[in-house]
């Protein structure tokens, strides 16, 4: 099972007490947008990533071929949370909005295969709690396009 958010939203699920594993994605340290949820400690498994979603500045924080190498390895680590309701991974990123939604986008994609990206892209979708402000990340999901050799579909079904 698969839930994307924002920080706040991610304490309340993890309070909850249900999260077996997490990928949790921070801005840059110094940020305002630099928070995490305070009961990580929770949660069996987390993986923190610091991604730089503001593409108006350069920054060593950026999304890049290695960071999605390291992301598309967490996420084939946690293959099965995307196709069964056991184990739950949460994905959570300040708003719930942009890099959370790339990274759930990217790992049904993985999940379903190639031809599956519209699919894909909806399923992460219905795992947002913040559906009406769902709009992946297009720089991660470019890179993860080249990455994965899909040839623009991940793109595409944006």
């Amino acid at each position: 099972m698969i839930t994307i958010c924002s920080a706040s939203q991610a304490y309340e699920i993890i309070a909850g007490g249900e999260v077996d594993a997490c990928i949790s994605i921070s801005s840059p340290p110094g940020s305002m947008w630099a928070t995490r949820p305070k009961n990580l400690h929770l949660v069996p498994e987390v993986h923190q990533l610091t991604i730089d979603d503001l593409s108006d500045r350069p920054s060593p924080y950026a999304p890049n071929a290695e960071l999605l190498k390291q992301i598309i390895e967490i996420l084939k680590k946690h293959e099965s949370a995307f196709t069964e309701t056991k184990p739950h991974l949460l994905i959570h990123c300040f708003a719930g909005q942009q890099r959370s939604t790339a990274v759930g986008y990217l790992g049904f994609a993985l999940a379903l295969g190639p031809g599956k990206e519209a699919e894909a892209l909806d399923l992460a979708e219905r795992c947002s709690l913040n559906r009406s402000s769902f709009y992946p990340n297009f720089t991660i999901v470019e890179i993860a396009d080249a990455a994965l050799s899909r040839n623009g579909a991940l793109l595409k079904a944006l």
